[in-house]
């Protein structure tokens, strides 16, 4: 084998050692807001959740686009999709799925201010974390077994590095 053929080989090998693992499925309740009537921030009006009185979601995609006129109305909407963080360090979700609470979703969605993460449980450093893209989400709480998939209730937020952070209840 010629060295060129094997330094592409190389390469095309340490292309897939680079990829981003894949994102985690996130479904969050809430209630819509405003980032910058609400949280203050953002030169114009946005839509996102309101987790608690500190912690929004900023929303995205067309699903999000859709329900952006409810802003306003602290409408409970039960929201699936991708979670990351952006430049600013504040939380986004990439909306797939998006719609107004129901009765049936009692026994189905995570409580209201409450997220569900579904993915792989991997070690971080010493800490519990489920693979999401570049943004791993730390857990805290409640400890599944590394290795293994899962799905966990709790409480999300962003630590002063930036980092999201699940605090596990279920």
């Amino acid at each position: 084998m010629s060295i060129t053929a094997l330094l592409l080989l190389a390469l095309v090998a340490d292309g897939d050692s680079k990829k981003t693992p894949p994102a985690a499925k996130v479904t969050v309740t809430a209630e819509t807001a405003c980032t910058h009537c609400t949280f203050g921030f953002g030169e114009s009006c946005a839509l996102c959740l309101k987790l608690d009185e500190s912690t929004p979601i900023i929303l995205e995609g067309k699903a999000a686009e859709e329900c952006f006129e409810s802003r306003l109305s602290g409408t409970l909407l039960v929201v699936e999709g991708a979670l990351s963080v952006n430049a600013d360090k504040r939380m986004v979700l990439r909306v797939a799925k998006a719609r107004p609470y129901s009765d049936k979703d009692k026994a189905k969605a995570p409580d209201k201010g409450q997220a569900r993460v579904e993915g792989t449980v991997y070690s971080e450093k010493g800490t519990l974390a489920i693979r999401n893209g570049d943004h791993a989400i730390l857990l805290h709480g409640k400890q599944p077994e590394a290795g293994k998939a899962a799905a966990l209730d709790g409480e999300l937020s962003l630590d002063k590095a930036g980092k999201i952070q699940l605090e596990a209840k279920k």
